[in-house]
Parts: structure tokens; C-alpha cells; sequence
């Protein structure tokens, strides 16, 4: 293991850790995954910080940060996806729920695009919807 692999010593600060995954950021040739060590530091500084601290200071995902804790406890699948996920078709009725706007050029600001992103990194990206049918696809998908 390298002197840059190697876990933090005592006592494990949060600059510390973001002075190793900032190093390892700037090394020249190809990107390399961050060592274990690196995600085991991480791992430990949720005693002392918030998360919400540790993945911006650090800049990395709430979704990176499961994955790499599922594979240090063991709980990684054994087959990794190498295919996306297959892409589900959910049908929302918005009968009822938004009035048709009137083709005119006033209601071209209230044509709105929206993209969610959940956190394991499925997107979803809906163009050309009025407010309201933004309004009722928002409230079906939270509830």
C-alpha cells in the first residue's frame, strides 16, 4: 500500500481526509477509484461530522459513499450491473388535475422542463409540461 493509500492517523480530522482525496484528485495519468483506506476514513469521520459536511468538504455522492460502505461490510452484490436498469414505464393521468393553456405566446413562460434525479442516480427528465402538470407529477411522485 502506498504512503497516499494508507488511512489517516490519529486523531482523523475532516481537513485531513480532504487533504488526501484533493491529492489523489491532482495526481497526474488515468483516474483511479479513491483506496479503501480513503473510504474507510470517511467511514469513521461520520462519528464526529455531519454527512451532509463530509460529502461536500470532500465532494463525493451520498450514493458513492453507500456503495463503498456496502462493499467494506461485505454487502456488495456479486454480480455488478454492467447494463443500466431496465426503464420502467410509469403512466401518470393528469386528467382532471391541469387545464389545457391556450396556444399564445403569454403562456410560453409557464411551459416548464424538470429533471429528478433519485439517489441512485436514475434521472428523469419531462419537457414541455404547464405548472401544473408539474404541480401534480411532483405531488404523485413524492406520495
Amino acid at each position: 500500500m502506498t504512503e497516499a493509500a494508507t488511512p489517516t492517523e490519529a486523531p482523523l480530522t475532516l481537513e485531513a481526509v480532504q487533504d488526501k482525496f484533493d491529492a489523489w484528485r491532482q495526481r497526474p495519468g488515468k483516474r483511479q477509484p479513491f483506496p479503501k483506506a480513503y473510504w474507510r476514513d470517511v467511514i469513521a469521520l461520520q462519528e464526529h461530522y455531519k454527512i451532509s459536511k463530509i460529502l461536500s468538504t470532500l465532494r463525493i455522492s451520498h450514493a458513492q459513499l453507500r456503495v463503498q460502505e456496502q462493499r467494506l461490510n461485505g454487502k456488495a452484490k456479486s454480480a455488478e450491473r454492467k447494463d443500466p436498469p431496465a426503464n420502467d414505464f410509469i403512466a401518470v393521468d393528469f386528467s382532471g388535475e391541469t387545464a389545457k393553456l391556450p396556444a399564445t405566446e403569454s403562456c410560453l413562460s409557464d411551459i416548464l422542463s424538470i429533471e429528478l434525479t433519485r439517489p441512485d442516480g436514475t434521472v428523469l427528465k419531462v419537457n414541455a409540461l404547464s405548472s401544473q402538470a408539474v404541480d401534480a407529477l411532483i405531488t404523485r411522485f413524492i406520495a
